[in-house]
């Protein structure tokens, strides 16, 4: 049994106020970036032998970002690793068709970073607890919580 009317456009409906808000898949450019970051580390963490750190720390100075930038991106990369039980999904950064492409994992990290940067705690717990399997997620969220904006 439904709860709306059984019209095609279900006028029974409450309307919704457009979100002046991008969506989660969309990012701006300096998530972008800070996704590419985070993919070489992903890969570091996959693939020890890669040594795509090399790439993460290039991609980190191109950017220009603040102090510590690679440093909080690590310790969330370890602590989601750590907290993880199963594979991490992430496009190969690479490969330019790959990279432009988000995977649901990656989606849920970087919508756990833009929700602690606006300050809504319970949204970033929420991805948070989805990305680390159920597990602990106080080491992710904290080391999540000191990943620099470019402006700060």
């Amino acid at each position: 049994m439904s709860i709306w009317p059984r019209t095609p456009t279900n006028r029974g409906r409450a309307k919704q106020r457009p979100s002046r808000r991008p969506p989660d898949h969309v990012l701006s450019e300096e998530d972008a970036a800070i996704l590419g970051i985070a993919r070489h580390l992903f890969d570091t963490f996959g693939r020890p032998g890669s040594q795509s750190w090399r790439h993460a720390i290039a991609a980190s100075e191109r950017l220009g970002g603040p102090p510590g930038l690679l440093t909080a991106l690590v310790e969330a990369v370890e602590a989601m690793c750590l907290s993880r039980r199963s594979v991490f999904r992430f496009s190969n950064p690479n490969c330019p068709g790959c990279a432009a492409k988000l995977t649901p994992h990656e989606r849920q990290f970087m919508a756990c970073l833009r929700h602690v940067r606006r300050g809504e705690p319970d949204l970033a717990a929420r991805h948070a607890f989805l990305l680390c399997e159920g597990n602990d997620t106080r080491q992710f969220l904290d080391s999540i919580g000191r990943i620099p904006a470019r402006g700060a």
